[in-house]
């Protein structure tokens, strides 16, 4: 019932009401149990873009929603790396980096995931250490024709021109 109503809410665009509903939510249920961690998800999305202070307090939600070794889940990790993503400051992509090192403790990391990990270390001016990866990754059997593209515009985004027109050229 209450993510129906959660739901019917954030269509309307009634977000405070939506938001108020997933902290009751948040406050009845027991944590750890899947309708808080879908909760506490789902808060965390929703504040994020509100400001810095608002980022922290997502991202400590989605780190309460841990295992019960406490882990934290890797689709929160995820979550956590795509409300960083878009962040200018370098601690922001610090934190990404440390997030899919602990993502890649809990499992392999896709092709995606290592170019926009790459993308970070680019950004964090761990160039030699990027590009290395990006060649493993571009050079893999399952790697995609969009993956030189995509190494294309972090290299653009990086202000690296010249490596990148030599990425484009691969396509």
């Amino acid at each position: 019932k209450a993510k129906k109503l959660v739901a019917v809410l954030l269509g309307r665009q009634k977000i405070a009401e939506a938001r108020e509903e997933l902290r009751r939510i948040l406050a009845a249920e027991r944590p750890g149990t899947p309708p808080a961690d879908w909760a506490r998800r789902l808060l965390a999305r929703q504040i994020a873009t509100d400001g810095y202070r608002e980022l922290l307090e997502a991202l400590a939600l989605l780190r309460r929603n841990v295992d019960a070794q406490g882990r934290q889940y890797p689709e929160d990790i995820l979550a956590s790396i795509a409300l960083l993503t878009p962040r200018n400051e370098p601690a922001s992509w610090r934190q990404a980096v440390a997030l899919f090192d602990e993502l890649a403790k809990a499992r392999p990391l896709t092709i995606d995931e290592r170019v926009i990990l790459a993308g970070f270390r680019i950004r964090l001016g761990k160039r030699d250490a990027a590009r290395d990866e990006l060649v493993a990754i571009a050079s893999s059997p399952n790697a995609s024709i969009s993956v030189p593209t995509k190494i294309a515009e972090i290299l653009l985004d990086a202000d690296d021109p010249r490596e990148a027109s030599k990425w484009i050229a691969r396509v």
